[in-house]
């Protein structure tokens, strides 16, 4: 039997399912020159990538580059699905892994947060839905128009006047009640509040966000490490992201009152302090605020910028402000040839290298 009669052998045995990946990969290997002297360097790179490990999804795209070589040989083979069952299997078990440790390392964290819990319990409520969600009694009677369709701009603004009347009494008469049974306190005229377990919520009738006039907001009370990130898109240049380590505050109530007023009870709260260093855009809380793209960011618990400035150096994405100290940072060694400084080095390496996935610059 000569060598391409051996080969086709083989190549029917992966495209019935019956050779194992490392099976495989010592026959491809024994046999690697006489491979590339038999078959293009386009099926070579379809029956074995250059990115091929020892794996059942590895082994499902070498079937599908054997398919694809008797197809172009106008003998089509039927294949066998072996190989994906196989990788459905693997992606069960690498899950079950995945949330295995992840149980494992947020096992004292959740522990903690359990107690805590257990030491406050939440209080059941019972809320009696159709006496307090039905028609107040009180209410006026809905008022009669003599028209059944409006037919002028006076008519139109008559009846939304009166429609306006009654959606915001409706609101009132069953929001009211439906808060004040989920254990939340009378703040002011259209105002409730509640604070369990460090977040305080809150309750009122507005007009900031369109939607009815009725919203609610929140205030962080814990006071935890955190990390908050900003993503700016400019125009030439792409994104780039801002990092600022700090630490949730709990600020006086009569403080954050003052601050929230400056927009609205509506917004979420969390106040935030970022760790100086003392120069640059970490001098002051001010000077970070100068620096920052705009008023909004993303917090997330801990303090995981230097995860995050490895992430953006896989993804060529410049970091172009972060406080995170220069010891914890790790960026490929590659960087190390576009300048002595840290930030323009990084800048220089990902126009060079170019994003990894659409620009979209």
């Amino acid at each position: 039997m000569n060598f391409q009669d051996e080969m086709k052998k083989v190549f029917l045995q992966v495209a019935a399912g019956v050779i194992e990946p490392a099976e495989w990969e010592q026959w491809w290997n024994r046999n690697k020159d006489k491979l590339e002297a038999v078959l293009t360097r386009g099926d070579q790179m379809r029956i074995m990538p250059a990115m091929w490990s020892t794996g059942y999804y590895w082994m499902k795209k070498t079937q599908s580059g054997v398919a694809y070589y008797f197809h172009t040989q106008g003998r089509p083979v039927k294949v066998s699905d072996y190989y994906e069952k196989k990788v459905q299997e693997e992606e069960i078990r690498n899950r079950r892994r995945a949330l295995e440790d992840f149980d494992r390392s947020t096992a004292s964290v959740r522990q903690r947060w359990e107690q805590y819990l257990a030491g406050h319990p939440l209080e059941t409520v019972d809320f009696d839905w159709k006496r307090l969600l039905g028609t107040p009694p009180a209410q006026k009677p809905p008022q009669t128009f003599p028209y059944k369709h409006t037919r002028d701009s006076e008519q139109v603004k008559e009846a939304l006047g009166e429609l306006k009347l009654r959606l915001k009494e409706n609101m009132q008469a069953k929001i009211g009640p439906l808060a004040k049974a989920y254990g939340m306190k009378k703040a002011g005229p259209q105002t409730f509040v509640r604070e369990r377990n460090g977040l305080a919520a809150c309750i009122k009738f507005i007009g900031y966000f369109r939607g009815g006039g009725f919203s609610s907001h929140y205030i962080t009370r814990a006071e935890m490490p955190a990390t908050m990130i900003r993503l700016n898109l400019v125009k030439g240049l792409g994104p780039v992201l801002q990092i600022a380590e700090g630490w949730t505050v709990n600020l006086p109530d009569e403080v954050s009152d003052v601050l929230w007023k400056r927009t609205d009870y509506t917004w979420p709260c969390t106040w935030f302090a970022p760790r100086l260093t003392g120069e640059g855009a970490f001098k002051s809380a001010y000077d970070v605020m100068n620096n920052w793209g705009a008023n909004h960011g993303a917090i997330s618990y801990g303090h995981i910028g230097a995860d995050l400035i490895t992430l953006c150096s896989i993804l060529r994405i410049p970091v172009c402000m972060h406080n995170v100290p220069e010891d914890k940072i790790f960026r490929p060694a590659s960087w190390n040839a576009f300048g002595m400084d840290k930030e323009g080095q990084d800048f220089r390496a990902c126009t060079a290298y170019g994003p990894m996935y659409k620009n979209i610059r």
